[in-house]
């Protein structure tokens, strides 16, 4: 593999759904594919936005590694968390919410020329299409999470002095 010390996880058995399980968080099971997608993501980041040079960061602080499987644990940990406390809150999607994401998908497949090149391009990010909908789902509740306690309507808005003893 490409990480040391990955193998071992992704040997795990396969759950009811058939994803290898990774690890737990909060009691929530995570997936192999859910983990590696992030750590891909973390790794990909730092290729665009760095241009491809490890020099570019300060590195006193630890290693490549360490930074793409922290940034990985970070971005599963935060919407994994957004999910749940959503869950407490009662707040799920709504249908035009659902219809948004369902969209947003549609416009993918199209920008990529075909439902063939979007599932390449899911499995280019070892991915499966349910894995990648579910994680689509988390994104588009976290956002609703985030409108809908702190957005103008929210139960606990965001006023212009927040933002003031914030900045």
């Amino acid at each position: 593999g490409y990480f040391p010390g990955w193998e071992a996880r992704l040997d795990q058995p396969l759950d009811e759904a058939g994803a290898r399980l990774w690890s737990s968080l909060s009691g929530q099971e995570i997936t192999a594919e859910e983990y590696l997608y992030w750590a891909a993501y973390s790794a990909d980041y730092l290729v665009s936005y760095f241009f491809g040079s490890a020099d570019a960061l300060d590195w006193s602080d630890g290693t490549v590694d360490e930074f793409v499987r922290a940034n990985a644990l970070d971005a599963v940990s935060l919407y994994r968390q957004a999910q749940a406390y959503a869950g407490e809150l009662g707040i799920a999607l709504t249908d035009e919410e659902r219809a948004a994401m369902d969209a947003d998908i549609q416009e993918t497949v199209d920008t990529l020329g075909s439902e063939e090149q979007y599932a390449r391009r899911l499995q280019q990010s070892a991915i499966s299409p349910e894995g990648f909908r579910a994680m689509l789902e988390r994104f588009y509740l976290y956002s609703a999470l985030l409108d809908r306690v702190y957005g103008p309507e929210g139960s606990q808005p965001v006023t212009e002095a927040d933002l003031e003893d914030y900045i």
